[in-house]
């Protein structure tokens, strides 16, 4: 309504999107492994990935 996303839209495209690369990357056999990581101090989180 505003011309802004809900914190909703921002948590289900990056539900979404992690799903997404992790099933592609499964169904191609690659390499590529993501996992969470949650850094308390910084109050952050994200996903790291190893190629």
């Amino acid at each position: 309504m505003a011309g802004r996303h809900f914190i909703t839209d921002s948590i289900g495209g990056a539900i979404m999107g992690t799903a997404v690369g992790t099933i592609v990357t499964a169904l191609h056999g690659s390499p590529v492994t993501l996992a969470p990581k949650v850094t308390p101090n910084e109050g952050s989180l994200s996903v790291v990935g190893a190629f």
